[in-house]
């Protein structure tokens, strides 16, 4: 109806004064005016306030950072700071405070239309950081909550009985341990038994979007590019794998070994006896140091291991001089791989490939559904447990069996539907799940399947140590810079560090150091292990 009225120059005959009447009888809600850039700028004083009279318009500002350019809300630019600030601060403490809003406050806002102005200064932060655990202490006390219960097992007779009775449950094996007391051994089972590296050769705790994410989260919990994607599945995987870490570490203790004394072994002892690379000293932090110092310096480790694995890349050997030239510590997407297709991922820019995932894996296609009898929450469930016939389909979902078909994915024998290669099928669904694979993770049969596929320009490879997830999980954890939901441990622990009332927050964010230099252990060993061979 604005539109109409716009283009019959209606408004050039409406004074602000009137606008104003107009607005407060019609009760039109402000967020429908804000899409109308033109009246934003003809009756600014009006928009100014209509726009102060709830702090809730707040959130209309901060949904500019997830909305496309033609859905904008265009807020005035007559507000001053102090103004924004009694607004900011009413929002904050307003018991309709969407907490979604208030973690976008809370972290940085990044770059779009109207961020700037807002000016979330450290004491705004704290209180926003208050407000906050507020909300999440008020979600926890709900009797309507869902709590999840995981048990870390190191006895292999109650993990068994636990899984003989579908109880969540992850071994951590002490059995293993009484008879493999070294660090080899320690090496064994860190890469073939702990599952730090899923079985698509990709870091366990990256967040696989089509995996931990639910379909819920997704659809009423918006986040915006600059974000790293996050969800209930992710953060239950990452105390999980916590977890994991804990007991590991208890259990090698016994054994007079440490996991930090594990990774220096790594790289003077085992790269030089097995594959003739000699790294440079690596010095750890003392026993007795405070945990907060021990943190600070792994993650100095993480930077020298960084910038000895850059050098040993480019130059094939680790020199201390070069090493004392470089200026800066290289990216984290600047370490090269020696094997140019190391990981296969899926092309985002190819539409064919898009829609065939989407057909086959997706929970929101229509395909999946036939009647109440025959139904699956994918069409790719359904084919591989139902009798599907071609005949089923009408109109549009038969067009989409239609493009399966012609894609040569599916095919029509004498009226029912089969799946042309099950093997295929399968590599698409590890895609689709977890959107690239690791080469070194592929059986020959796999192989000749993702060949192919990058011959059709549906995968594209890559040469990098660490893969496209894996870099952005690593930022994600490391840096403040790349999404502004970002930890930036690194940053924050080479800057004075936190400090936390709790010493579970310490011990929880060393885990993940640890983890980190775990991951450049093994992906190194990769590296060594295939150029070896080769």
């Amino acid at each position: 109806m604005i539109h109409v009225l716009g283009r019959c120059k209606c408004f050039d005959k409406i004074e602000e004064k009137e606008f104003c009447i107009i607005c407060n009888k019609t009760e039109i809600h402000i967020s429908i005016l804000l899409r109308h850039e033109t009246l934003v700028k003809k009756y600014p004083i009006c928009f100014k306030k209509l726009f102060l009279q709830t702090e809730k318009n707040i959130e209309l500002l901060l949904s500019n950072a997830f909305l496309e350019e033609n859905k904008l809300y265009h807020i005035p630019n007559n507000i001053s700071e102090d103004e924004w600030n009694k607004l900011l601060i009413g929002y904050i403490s307003s018991e309709h405070s969407n907490f979604y809003y208030l973690r976008r406050l809370y972290n940085r806002l990044g770059n779009f239309k109207g961020s700037n102005y807002l000016k979330i200064t450290e004491e705004i932060k704290l209180m926003i950081y208050k407000r906050m655990k507020v909300l999440t202490q008020r979600f926890d006390k709900k009797k309507d909550t869902v709590q999840f219960d995981c048990y870390i097992c190191s006895d292999r007779k109650s993990y068994y009985e636990m899984r003989k009775n579908n109880i969540p449950c992850y071994l951590v094996d002490l059995e293993y341990f009484n008879v493999n007391k070294n660090y080899k051994d320690l090496f064994d089972y860190i890469i073939y038994r702990f599952e730090l590296i899923n079985h698509v050769g990709l870091l366990s705790l990256v967040c696989f979007e089509n995996i931990d994410i639910s379909i819920f989260e997704r659809y009423s919990n918006n986040q915006s590019d600059d974000e790293y994607s996050t969800g209930t599945g992710f953060f239950i995987k990452e105390k999980i794998y916590l977890a994991k870490i804990d007991v590991l570490i208890n259990i090698i203790k016994k054994n007079k070994l440490s996991v930090e004394l594990f990774i220096k072994w790594f790289f003077k002892e085992y790269c030089l006896e097995n594959f003739e690379v000699k790294w440079l000293k690596i010095s750890l932090p003392c026993e007795s140091e405070e945990i907060e110092n021990k943190i600070s310096i792994l993650f100095k480790i993480e930077e020298n291991i960084r910038k000895q694995y850059y050098l040993l890349s480019k130059y094939g050997e680790v020199n201390k001089d070069m090493y004392n030239m470089l200026s800066n510590v290289p990216s984290l997407d600047s370490l090269t791989s020696s094997f140019e297709k190391k990981y296969l991922k899926v092309n985002e820019f190819n539409l064919e490939m898009k829609e065939i995932l989407y057909l086959l894996f997706s929970t929101q296609g229509t395909i999946s559904y036939i009647d109440e009898n025959c139904k699956a929450d994918t069409f790719y469930d359904l084919l591989k447990n139902e009798v599907v016939y071609y005949t089923y389909y009408q109109g549009s979902e038969k067009n989409e069996i239609d493009i399966l078909i012609e894609k040569k994915i599916i095919i029509n024998a004498n009226n029912r539907l089969f799946f042309r290669d099950k093997k295929k099928i399968e590599i698409l669904k590890l895609l689709y799940d977890y959107s690239e694979i690791n080469y070194f993770s592929l059986s020959d049969e796999e192989l000749l399947i993702l060949e192919e596929l990058i011959s059709e320009n549906w995968v594209t490879p890559s040469s990098t140590l660490f893969s496209f997830g894996e870099l952005r999980y690593l930022n994600y954890i490391l840096n403040d810079k790349y999404f502004i939901n970002s930890r930036g441990l690194r940053n924050m622990y080479q800057h004075g560090g936190p400090i936390y009332d709790e010493e579970s927050k310490y011990k929880e964010e060393y885990y993940i150091i640890i983890y980190i230099l775990i991951m450049y252990v093994i992906k190194i060993y990769e590296e060594l292990q295939w150029k070896m061979r080769n």
